[in-house]
């Protein structure tokens, strides 16, 4: 009897099955989006991230490879709540179920969104959004002013822009900062100054885009009054056409981007000239349309699952690779780690034996040690140095730091012997008496006149023996 077209006689060895259940589950969940908090969260040097998306029923394996997880646009920690998408599959080597992941966002309320609702609800109460209060724009400016970073990419748009469309219009720029702390206060001094100015006939405000985090400037209350109290109409322009910012509800225009800020400001200008351009610009514009069509055409052959399989094997050698790396590290370690237990050992030998007459001997052994471990070092980074990236470089210096710190602790006990030395004795004020060059360590070796040497720490002294006690003791 056969089902689903295996027969249940057929003994399959393990790879077989995983490989099976890889090729099953990579069809079966090609395309998938998986919410749940991060654990685990690991980013390796090789640029790939590794972690666990978990609930409270249960728990899933997570891989990003680099070509994925360098397109992020944001950092993701631990305790996270988020939305995986990719593709289910196993780790054969290992069968471990994973899922291999392509795209990561956030998803809740946070404490951002939470502000923002509430001094939205403040200022729409106050009337600070009624249209009533919203100012036109003159039909073509001659002056306008700009608030916004002159380091950014802002600025750099909208000037290119203007000067594509209206290349005689005069421009008055504010250098604020748009970002971090300080950011709001900047930005709500920038208009207050460029209304000072007077001859102004528009001003734009924003940035380019960002996390909530980078726009929240913008969210700032004291930004908000500063540009409904401006007496010359404000376009707000702060980050992608999705992004909404406190600014943009004020303001007497919102502009989707810095871009689209400064067509908006030459709108009019520019409309006369696209009417004497209008059939070249329709040939253009059919010419667009057939390249975004062929380009269409070509993105969804690059996601067809016959190219996406071949990536997929590729980033697998990857993750082979990583863990190659990890085994390679672990016995190194080891490795390590032994030489360490060899040289405590014989710094201990050393510390029991005689001070003045081994240590010399137990020095250059030690040397020639060092000179081995130093050699077979030396020749595991020759084996591996093909193998291993930035980060084992750094692991040698490592280990090469340790080993100095043992040499450093073993020098510490090198001193400690050296203190026992005679020299040292005679310091704490004992001294050595002499008799023809001989050391006395009885009355009974000498006689009544005799002349003897008596060695201090510092010189010695020649004296005679005038009386002699305890010759029985």
């Amino acid at each position: 009897m056969e089902r689903e077209g295996v027969k249940e006689d057929k003994i399959f060895s393990v790879s077989e099955i995983n490989s099976i259940i890889r090729a099953n589950l990579e069809f079966t969940f090609f395309d998938v989006s998986v919410k749940g908090e991060i654990s685990n969260f690991l980013e390796y040097s090789s640029g790939h991230l590794y972690f666990d998306i978990k609930d409270e029923g249960g728990k899933l394996k997570c891989v990003m490879f680099k070509s994925y997880a360098s397109k992020l646009k944001m950092k993701f920690k631990d305790g996270e709540q988020i939305i995986a998408r990719g593709m289910v599959s196993v780790y054969e080597k290992r069968g471990d179920l994973q899922l291999i992941v392509k795209e990561i966002k956030k998803y809740g309320v946070g404490e951002l969104q939470i502000k923002f609702e509430e001094l939205k609800k403040k200022l729409q109460k106050e009337g600070l959004f009624d249209q009533k209060y919203k100012k036109k724009l003159p039909f073509l400016p001659k002056r306008i002013g700009v608030v916004t970073s002159p380091h950014g990419a802002a600025i750099i748009d909208i000037l290119r822009i203007i000067k594509r469309r209206y290349a005689g219009l005069y421009i008055l720029i504010y250098p604020a900062k748009v970002q971090g702390e300080g950011a709001a206060e900047s930005i709500a001094e920038g208009i207050r100054e460029l209304n000072k100015v007077g001859d102004l006939d528009a001003i734009i405000i924003g940035r380019g885009g960002g996390s909530i985090e980078d726009l929240w400037a913008f969210n700032e209350e004291i930004v908000a009054r500063a540009i409904f109290e401006s007496k010359i109409p404000i376009i707000s322009a702060v980050g992608h056409e999705i992004d909404f910012t406190i600014s943009d509800f004020v303001a007497d225009l919102r502009a989707s981007t810095p871009s689209a800020a400064a067509e908006l400001v030459v709108e009019r200008r520019d409309v006369l000239e696209d009417r004497i351009a209008s059939l070249t610009n329709s040939i253009t514009n059919f010419m667009k349309y057939k390249m975004e069509t062929y380009k269409n055409n070509l993105n969804r052959l690059i996601k067809h699952k016959v190219f996406s399989s071949f990536q997929i094997g590729v980033q697998r050698k990857q993750f082979e690779i990583d863990e190659l790396f990890n085994r390679l590290n672990s016995l190194f370690l080891k490795h390590i780690k032994n030489k360490k237990e060899r040289l405590w050992r014989l710094s201990t030998k050393i510390s029991n034996l005689h001070p003045l007459k081994r240590i010399e001997e137990r020095r250059g052994a030690v040397e020639l040690y060092k000179k081995r471990i130093s050699a077979d070092i030396l020749k595991k980074i020759e084996e591996y140095k093909h193998m291993l990236d930035k980060d084992s470089r750094e692991l040698f210096n490592l280990i090469k730091r340790t080993l100095d710190e043992k040499m450093f602790k073993w020098k510490n006990l090198n001193d400690k012997l050296n203190s026992l030395s005679h020299k040292k004795v005679l310091e704490r004020g004992y001294s050595i008496v002499l008799k023809e060059n001989k050391i006395i360590r009885s009355s009974n070796e000498t006689e009544i006149g005799d002349k003897i040497n008596i060695i201090l720490y510092r010189g010695k002294l020649i004296s005679e023996i005038l009386k002699k006690e305890g010759e029985n003791e």
